[in-house]
């Protein structure tokens, strides 16, 4: 029963930049023509509505269903009751889990370059119609604040639960390391007197050695991305919208 929708879904990514393309044109076509043809305000209106508007709200919509979607997917996957295996010491520098940021990472790149856009073609309206100024700015300006805040929830909101498991891991085994630390600082100080001097030393090498465990677990992640992500991140959440703002600003 629901073929329909699945193969539906899959048209409107073909279908939606020709409906864009063809209202475009259509408007291009008219717009000279506004106000001197009983047809030109409405051809306009409609073609904006149905070419534009309507498949625009409809990628919006499916982009937050699928990010709604992917969000309860992993928070079933990292479960509690869900073996997770998490390697501190991946060369990736995430626990080898990077491939789930790179992923976000792309959503964030998706509604990054989305914002600037928008936001360009917004103000490019104010100025091809002469309504520039402060005042009319703002709403441009809010749109940017907007966007920068939908891609790093795109970004962190699918990461959350890995993040969760990552942070549970690395208390339970700092936890551990730390038992096990006092339970031989307490056994060697009730038998400092007895303890003959290679025991002693054998004793404080290995306490030494927990120690320094214990410092390399402390440097592990809890979230499953490095510093060139984060970078990335930056980058791709607020430079898209911030170079959009920028060129509109030397536009004045």
């Amino acid at each position: 029963m629901h073929w329909w929708r699945e193969h539906f879904e899959r048209a409107v990514w073909l279908i939606v930049p020709l409906a864009l393309g063809f209202g475009y044109a259509v408007m291009r076509s008219y717009e000279p023509l506004d106000g001197k043809l009983w047809i030109g305000d409405q051809v306009v209106r409609w073609v904006k509505l149905f070419a534009s508007w309507i498949p625009l709200s409809y990628m919006t919509i499916m982009l937050l269903r699928r990010l709604g979607g992917l969000v309860l997917l992993l928070r079933r996957v990292f479960g509690p009751d869900r073996k997770i295996v998490v390697k501190p010491l991946h060369p990736d520098g995430a626990g080898g889990l990077e491939p789930l940021a790179g992923f976000a990472l792309k959503l964030t790149f998706f509604l990054g370059l989305g914002g600037a856009d928008l936001i360009l073609i917004e103000r490019s309206y104010y100025f091809a119609y002469g309504l520039g100024g402060t005042g009319a700015a703002v709403p441009e300006y809010i749109m940017a604040v907007a966007f920068v805040v939908g891609g790093l929830g795109a970004f962190f909101a699918p990461l959350l639960a890995p993040h969760r498991r990552m942070r549970e891991a690395k208390a339970t085994l700092l936890k551990k390391l730390s038992a096990r630390y006092e339970r031989m600082d307490d056994a060697q100080l009730r038998q400092l007197e007895t303890l003959d001097e290679a025991h002693f030393d054998a004793a404080t090498r290995e306490m030494e050695s927990l120690r320094r465990l214990h410092e390399l677990v402390r440097s592990f992640p809890v979230w499953p991305f490095d510093a060139q992500i984060l970078f990335k991140l930056v980058v791709l959440a607020f430079g898209q919208p911030a170079a959009a703002i920028v060129t509109l600003l030397l536009r004045r």
